[in-house]
């Protein structure tokens, strides 16, 4: 998954201390509370796949609340993303 890691690695840089991120569709409105990360499954083949290994590693948390997907990244993968 080297293409969401590189576009998470740009999105740190930009947002440090960011650790909520979003599964999103282009065409889906979202209220975005201006923190989240997004991060579309029109860019990434296998997003939810993804994700479920990141989850699985304990390097994310599955925090959804409604029918979008959210995670938060921990400070470890937060970390090993930056490096």
């Amino acid at each position: 998954m080297p293409k969401l890691i590189a576009e998470m690695r740009k999105d740190l840089e930009v947002r440090p201390l960011s650790r909520e991120f979003v599964l999103l569709r282009r065409c889906w409105g979202y209220d975005s509370k201006g923190y989240e990360l997004e991060y579309y499954y029109d860019d990434h083949d296998q997003l939810e796949n993804m994700t479920r290994i990141l989850q699985n590693c304990g390097l994310i948390k599955d925090i959804t609340d409604n029918k979008v997907q959210r995670y938060v990244i921990s400070e470890e993968f937060a970390r090993y993303v930056a490096s």
